[in-house]
């Protein structure tokens, strides 16, 4: 069901125009009034509304974001509940573009990408939440140069989730298969070294304009190709093919083990080195004087003897 513009959820809230949906969901430009402050406002599909586990982890999702106030997250207001029982959430309004529309980026301009994203992931992963559905769909970039991370979805909160189920198993997974981590596509437990793997997917995707695994289809063949680490990425430096070679790691105690330690690692890869730097022209001209009459007294001496 689609909502038609100007359709009043609650005494605080209007629809105004659809700008996304989803499986589960569907995103609106909107109002809170009296304010009249535009805002987005996420709506539970009608169907997705009967469904009581479905609901529980909405809710789950809202209350999660209420909590993150990082400058990288999207900002979240509000969530409620219409009088026929539609949950939905209130969220700021950007202005921009996905990260997955902006096609390969320089990879100076990834590396801060990636150091942004990290910012959030930290918060997050400090509050006991992993977001287990990092993409670059859900990376966004304000106005076009901010990236703020979306969709907190099927986040888990890693100190007592009361879902009750497992988080994914193999061939039905929780996320999106092509940025999962190894342990996620198998069922195992997952941690904040799981979010980390899929920005390393993300960034690897952003430098070369495709994943590191393009030819794995299904989880299984995935599972498979993720044991051998992707081919390095050719015009960047070898620092940063080594972050991201570590971050993809198939063991999670071989990548790094937090979102701040990857933001250091990422900020030692070095810049385009700078031109030597040259003497002041006055020094260089004594210098080569200097030489000149060395060489003069030289020749002189040669001479007279």
């Amino acid at each position: 069901m689609v909502f038609a513009p100007g359709t009043q959820l609650t005494a605080r809230y209007v629809l105004d125009e659809l700008i996304g949906s989803g499986g589960f969901g569907a995103v609106y430009r909107g109002r809170q009034l009296p304010a009249n402050r535009k805002v987005a406002i996420k709506v539970l599909h009608a169907e997705q509304s009967l469904d009581q586990e479905v609901v529980a982890r909405f809710q789950r999702e809202a209350q999660l974001l209420c909590q993150l106030r990082d400058a990288h997250t999207v900002t979240t207001y509000d969530f409620d509940r219409t009088p026929d029982g539609t949950s939905f959430i209130v969220m700021e309004l950007l202005e921009g573009l996905p990260l997955v529309a902006a096609g390969p980026q320089p990879w100076p301009r990834v590396v801060q990408l990636m150091r942004d994203a990290c910012s959030s992931l930290a918060e997050a992963h400090a509050m006991g939440i992993v977001h287990r559905d990092l993409k670059p769909e859900n990376l966004f970039l304000d106005g076009g140069e901010r990236l703020k991370v979306l969709d907190f979805g099927v986040a888990k909160a890693l100190r007592g989730d009361t879902g009750g189920q497992p988080i994914t198993q193999l061939g039905r997974a929780v996320g999106t298969l092509t940025y999962m981590s190894p342990e996620q596509i198998s069922g195992d437990p997952v941690d904040a070294r799981s979010d980390l793997y899929a920005l390393g997917v993300v960034g690897y995707e952003a430098l070369v304009g495709r994943v590191p695994y393009p030819n794995a289809r299904g989880p299984a063949q995935l599972l498979t190709a993720q044991f051998d680490p992707p081919p390095p990425i050719s015009n960047v430096p070898p620092e940063l093919n080594a972050v991201l070679m570590r971050v993809l790691s198939h063991q999670p105690r071989d990548r790094f083990q937090s979102a701040a330690e990857l933001s250091a690692a990422l900020a030692a890869v070095p810049t385009i080195a700078k031109p030597r730097r040259q003497a002041p022209l006055d020094t260089r001209m004594v210098l080569i004087g200097a030489v000149l009459l060395i060489a003069l007294g030289i020749a002189i001496g040669l001479i007279a003897s």
